[in-house]
């Protein structure tokens, strides 16, 4: 998770360049120092760790899928209803 949330700073920042947020001195230079030191300590992950950490992912990323898929079916559904004059 802290390296993704490393990567979507860095992306936003280059995205969103006139957003109102807080703005960290150094904070582009930061997130890429801090994502090349967690790289660094995956590598060092025993086999068990890794499969471990690997099973987490795969299980966070089904629930991510899922909830997106059920949030959109829930906008289809409240956008038929909205269309139909129904509450």
């Amino acid at each position: 998770m802290y390296i993704g949330t490393c990567a979507a700073l860095i992306r936003l920042r280059r995205k969103q360049r006139q957003a109102e947020a807080l703005r960290a001195p150094f904070g582009r230079a930061l997130a890429i120092i801090t994502f090349i030191i967690w790289l660094a300590a995956l590598t060092r992950l025993h086999t068990g760790e890794a499969l471990l950490m690997g099973i987490t992912a795969a299980i966070a990323a089904g629930n991510w899928w899922w909830a997106k898929r059920e949030n959109a079916r829930r906008i289809e559904v409240y956008a038929a209803s909205a269309q139909s004059g129904s509450p």
